[in-house]
């Protein structure tokens, strides 16, 4: 990432972007927008993630659909950039600098995090800071970022041309006219309140999750509007007598174990090349017959779970490269998208040291909707590092396993004082349940201090410590 300190004379940004093709603010959803294009590429957009309306939303890079999350409305009263039909304005945070994430945020005029300027070579600036596609990399979901404004950096450089509502965006070609717009420089911000106090924390503490994404005909990011879970589902039948849990999933595709309101989630636990070790062999082909193959036997599922811990060798793992990962999702996975699916990322056992998702991302057809996430580790504060980790993915966040342990850097070995258990279940599922981006947890029923049934059905102390802290966030 180039970082060379270039002055750029800022110019007015609502000139330059009415330099294209003029799109004015429209009310409702569906209304008229600027769509936003890295360096003149028509095909790929500014994006919000999954089109979810709350603080925080992560910005993107994604292909252009005409999508009301890829349409922006310009300000010329504020300097903001307001996506069309919301109150949520483009926001480069409290303290801009390299490498921070760009996000949506609650418009407030006058905020200097959503007052952008344009230089005369195109590049979207605030506090000397400019939007940058992270990497240079174009792919689906890349989240974009702000860094220290450089001439040359084309990273930096951003065309403009007008979407309509329902429209396709980015078939207008005219983006690329703007190469010359620095003719209508008029310096300053095109804001008139700079000056103007802003609200004393511009990220304050989330609000409660919002109700789940409309994801047009696919199912809502939140299973059942519920977040809590099971990873294993032995508890099943005294979790649902509260209705304390919106989803659950074993592992496997056949899910034979349950019926009943909450959503059952199949997984490709992996390819089938490690044979009888956690039955990969045979999981493998169930998921074919049921899902996969040519002729499945089952419609397609609401949700879909990518690979269990492939960066990982372990005995509880299924061991894959990024490349062959890549490849049986192409083939199987990735297609259950056009049936309706959601498709949620393979989850990771490195946690925030992966270095899995990124190639993985680049050699998929088919992005993701959801990313996974594995959370073993021993306070709230270590918890909340590991998801500030996947939050860069800029997806909406489900916590596919979580549990206790004492030192995850020497193997997952759980506490076993009860009290600390505990104490960990009611730091961290108040925490997930606070987060507008995470959207689904389950704690893992597993071996030792995770098992949460006892052999006769009944619920051991962290099982039943983990359905009073559900009863305690969801007040039931």
């Amino acid at each position: 990432m180039l970082s060379t300190t270039t002055t750029l004379s800022v110019l007015a940004l609502l000139p330059v972007l009415l330099a294209g093709p003029v799109c004015l603010p429209a009310s409702g959803s569906g209304g008229a927008g600027v769509a936003i294009h890295p360096n003149g590429n028509n095909g790929v957009c500014l994006d919000v993630a999954g089109n979810v309306r709350a603080n925080g939303t992560p910005v993107q890079a994604w292909s252009c659909n005409g999508s009301g999350a890829q349409k922006w409305v310009i300000n010329p009263g504020t300097g903001a950039v307001k996506l069309a039909g919301t109150n949520f304005c483009l926001d480069a945070g409290s303290y801009p600098g390299n490498g921070i994430k760009l996000k949506i945020w609650q418009c407030y005029d006058g905020l200097a995090a959503q007052t952008w300027n344009l230089s005369n070579d195109n590049r979207i600036s605030t506090q000397g800071q400019c939007i940058d596609l992270t990497d240079g990399h174009t792919y689906n979901g890349n989240v974009l970022q702000t860094w220290q404004c450089a001439g040359g950096n084309t990273n930096q450089i951003w065309t403009t041309d007008c979407v309509a509502g329902g429209s396709n965006g980015g078939t207008g070609g005219n983006s690329g006219n703007n190469a010359n717009s620095g003719n209508n420089a008029n310096s300053g911000n095109i804001g008139n309140n700079n000056n103007a106090s802003p609200p004393a924390n511009n990220n304050p503490a989330p609000a409660p999750a919002p109700a789940p994404a409309n994801n047009g005909n696919k199912a809502p990011l939140t299973p059942n509007g519920i977040k809590a879970g099971l990873a294993g589902g032995t508890p099943y039948d005294i979790f649902t007598q509260y209705n304390l849990i919106g989803w659950w999933y074993d592992w496997t595709c056949p899910l034979l174990w349950h019926s009943g309101k909450p959503v059952a989630v199949p997984m490709l636990w992996g390819d089938g090349h490690r044979g009888g070790l956690q039955s990969d062999g045979p999981r493998y082909g169930d998921c074919q017959n049921l899902y996969l193959g040519n002729s499945p036997s089952k419609a397609a599922p609401p949700y879909f779970l990518g690979f269990n811990e492939p960066d990982c060798p372990g005995g509880d793992s299924s061991d894959l490269s990024p490349e062959r990962a890549a490849a049986v999702w192409n083939q199987y996975i990735g297609p259950l998208a056009a049936k309706g699916s959601l498709l949620v990322s393979p989850a990771l056992c490195r946690q925030d040291v992966e270095t899995f998702l990124t190639p993985f991302s680049q050699k998929i057809n088919v992005p993701f909707d959801i990313v996974a996430v594995h959370v073993y580790q021993p306070d709230l504060a270590s918890v909340q590092r590991v998801i500030n980790h996947y939050r860069k993915y800029g997806k909406p966040i489900w916590i596919t396993e979580f549990g206790c342990v004492l030192d995850p850097a020497n193997g997952f070995q759980s506490p076993w004082d009860q009290g600390t258990i505990n104490n960990f279940i009611s730091q961290v599922v108040p925490w997930f349940q606070s987060q507008p981006d995470i959207y689904a947890y389950a704690f893992v029923d597993v071996n030792n201090g995770w098992k949460m049934n006892n052999g006769d059905g009944s619920l051991t102390a962290t099982g039943q410590h983990y359905l009073n802290t559900l009863r305690q966030v969801q007040g039931k």
